[in-house]
């Protein structure tokens, strides 16, 4: 997260704070008390949460480059026999059937390419495709949740 942006959440926590002080004034009951208190309470932890839940977030373009695309796809397909082949790896196509390989892996870029179906993209569309799933579902994988999606047959 940029330094501005948890400085100035940090400045919305104290301005809470003090007007919830500025708020607290003898003539509430009790029960006006702890109604303002549950409110103030609310905001705050609405304010940190958003620092804890960007700071520990990556960037789709974070997420594409720390993710090796050759590691993803050895994952995924455990049973293809990657071929190296001067900065590109090669392989048959796991998304359909052929004889000759036409399927490309560059880890230069983090892309792959099938020239025989003409299928391609980064490790997301990779995810994506070899699982069946969203884009959302890809994310979900290759941050931790790989047990909750199994690769299609």
């Amino acid at each position: 997260m940029k330094a501005k942006r948890k400085e100035k959440i940090k400045k919305d926590v104290k301005k809470l704070i003090k007007e919830f002080k500025n708020r607290l004034t003898s003539d509430l009951n009790e029960v006006e008390i702890i109604l303002l208190k549950e409110i103030y309470l609310d905001k705050i932890l609405n304010l940190l949460t958003k620092i804890i839940t960007q700071k520990n977030c990556l960037s789709i373009s974070d997420l594409k480059s720390n993710f090796s695309i050759v590691d993803v796809f050895s994952q995924l397909f455990p049973d293809t026999q990657l071929r190296k082949s001067s900065n590109k790896f090669y392989c048959l196509c796991p998304f359909h059937q052929e004889t000759n390989p036409s399927f490309f892996l560059y880890p230069e870029t983090n892309t792959f390419y099938c020239f025989g179906c003409q299928v391609g993209g980064d490790v997301i569309e990779l995810v994506k495709k070899a699982l069946n799933c969203n884009f959302e579902q890809a994310i979900k994988y290759l941050t931790g949740g790989k047990d909750e999606y199994k690769r299609k047959s």
